[in-house]
């Protein structure tokens, strides 16, 4: 019995909007794994953003598609998933980036105090 099947039968399950969130899951961890394939693929953050929005747009773009194909079934929230799934990646790595970049600054700082330091002891 999958995770959604006992959610189902559980006395708590009341709404469908409860099976929609865990039906758009799957859309929302491809995001997240891509974007941590797309770190080691990606040089630089500026191709890593391509990347990732690339991406986000080619699985709405197939949901999309998901209209015209007899046997897939279109769905809103799945393409609510990738956008959340987006969202937070993308918000994540700004967050990193930023901290990353401080920490160099900070870093680059504390060798150029070092430097001047030891410069004026000689």
């Amino acid at each position: 019995m999958s995770f959604v099947e006992g959610e189902r039968q559980s006395p708590s399950f009341s709404s469908s909007y409860y099976v929609a969130l865990l039906g758009s899951i799957p859309n929302f961890v491809a995001v997240v794994a891509y974007s941590a394939v797309a770190l080691f693929i990606a040089r630089g953050a500026e191709q890593y953003y391509k990347y990732l929005i690339g991406f986000s747009i080619g699985i709405i773009g197939y949901e999309i598609l998901q209209i015209w194909i007899d046997w897939r079934i279109f769905d809103w929230v799945d393409i609510l998933g990738t956008i959340i799934g987006f969202t937070f990646v993308f918000w994540l790595s700004k967050v990193f980036e930023f901290w990353w970049q401080t920490k160099r600054k900070l870093e680059q700082s504390n060798l150029n105090f070092r430097n001047d330091d030891s410069e004026r002891k000689l």
